[in-house]
């Protein structure tokens, strides 16, 4: 949904979809077959693919056909930051992938033969005009949120840092960023539904502090965003408020960890006004992966 070239953030967040998708579906479907798909269909033959770099003997025959048949829809589809290749061209990439160890050559010779005379993309009827406005406008909401989450995304703090919203032009301001340790550990020993609640009860909990010091405040002067299973913090506060916000954050993390044996790290930064978010944030990030 992103219009443009994914950074590599963005390919992290986009590399959780398979375990979102099969988690959403895997209590609303009674094939299990679907939720294997779901999961699987972008691991590759090699090992080389995600989310679980599976084995050539790990990926059934239906994930191979999906896998065929997605990567030849993404390349001759219409895509906001590459026109549609022609099918001899995405024909040739996909046996490159097959001489790789990457796809299965009997599905492509297959996929090769039904496409000779039959486009799987035809068009057979336009979309209605409030169609493409309903999706537009899908494509705007979800792009600054989190994946089956109310939070919103970090994207959502440059956007409002481009239109001048925050106020950290005049006056200093903080970045906090909660990151959960172990947590795919935590994923294989409880599920990942359960990693989820317990993700979603801890940002409660950090919400409600948030709100309500903004309330004290009569300002929008703390701000609560999620980046993948991350909480980022984005306050100009007075320093004595940070300073306590972060105490009774820290505290609700303890006794996350006390509640769920989930524990995390708190990382925190101060800029001067004027800073740029999106530099303060590519700082945060980089202090993150190299604690």
């Amino acid at each position: 949904l992103k219009p443009g070239r994914f950074d590599w953030q963005d390919r992290k967040i986009m590399e959780l979809h398979p375990l979102i998708g099969a988690r959403l579906f895997s209590k609303r479907l009674v094939d299990d077959r679907l939720i294997e798909i779901i999961l699987n269909h972008h691991e590759r033959l090699d090992g080389s693919g995600y989310p679980n770099g599976l084995p050539s003997s790990q990926i059934g025959i239906l994930v191979r056909i999906v896998a065929v048949a997605d990567v030849y829809e993404a390349l001759v589809a219409m895509r906001p930051y590459q026109s549609p290749l022609p099918h001899s061209t995405a024909m040739r990439i996909l046996q490159e992938e097959v001489l790789a160890h990457k796809l299965d050559g009997e599905v492509v010779a297959l996929l090769g033969d039904v496409t000779k005379e039959w486009s799987p993309l035809s068009i057979v009827r336009d979309f209605a005009h409030t169609h493409l406005e309903t999706l537009e406008s899908f494509r705007r909401k979800t792009y600054f949120r989190e994946p089956l989450s109310e939070f919103y995304n970090y994207r959502y703090l440059l956007a409002r840092d481009q239109k001048k919203e925050l106020g950290n032009d005049e006056q200093p301001y903080a970045l906090a960023m909660i990151d959960f340790k172990r947590l795919r550990e935590f994923n294989i020993r409880y599920g990942y539904v359960k990693a989820d609640k317990c993700l979603d009860e801890i940002g409660g909990r950090i919400h409600g502090l948030t709100r309500q010091l903004n309330g004290q405040l009569g300002r929008e002067a703390v701000l609560l965003v999620r980046k993948g299973a991350d909480y980022l913090i984005y306050s100009t506060c007075p320093e004595h408020l940070i300073r306590h916000l972060y105490a009774e954050i820290q505290q609700e993390l303890n006794q996350a960890e006390e509640e769920y044996g989930l524990s995390a790290r708190f990382l925190s930064r101060c800029y001067p006004a004027g800073y740029p978010v999106e530099r303060a944030l590519n700082d945060l990030f980089l202090n993150h992966e190299t604690c």
